[in-house]
């Protein structure tokens, strides 16, 4: 059989598309009102929020999430002890949230265009995260 070497396929590779504009305003609105409600709430009325975690009403065990809500607050208030006492990973779960906000902020500036994290890292950084939490929590209900 003979092949024609003249029809070859040509195969295009598109640079994507920078996030619309819309996408990222959103965005930067819906982390800007939540990190602003964060700072503006105080760790008093932190407290008044009822335990609704389903897993401890129905166990009497703390979950994973258990007080990473009053962490948050705590460490918006500028209270890092506290938090780290009440959730070890609120801090960096607030740190990450304000990085998310500059980072839809510069794409704004920036015409769309975001920045683009290598995926290995981010499933890298993901997967440590993921399992040191896990282990926080096993060690803290194993401890008792």
């Amino acid at each position: 059989m003979k092949t024609d070497n003249s029809k070859q396929k040509i195969i295009s590779v598109a640079l994507p598309d920078a996030q619309p504009r819309k996408l990222l305003k959103k965005r930067a609105l819906v982390l800007a009102a939540l990190l602003a409600a964060l700072f503006v709430a105080d760790q008093r009325s932190a407290s008044l929020i009822p335990r609704l975690c389903p897993w401890y009403n129905l166990t009497g065990i703390d979950c994973p999430f258990c007080g990473l809500t009053r962490s948050v607050i705590a460490t918006a208030d500028f209270h890092p002890i506290r938090a780290i006492q009440m959730h070890p990973f609120g801090p960096a779960v607030l740190a990450v949230l304000i990085a998310w906000l500059v980072l839809c902020c510069l794409g704004l500036i920036r015409g769309g265009w975001t920045l683009k994290i290598p995926r290995w890292i981010a499933i890298s950084v993901g997967v440590v995260s993921g399992f040191g939490w896990l282990g926080w929590w096993l060690f803290t209900v194993f401890k008792g």
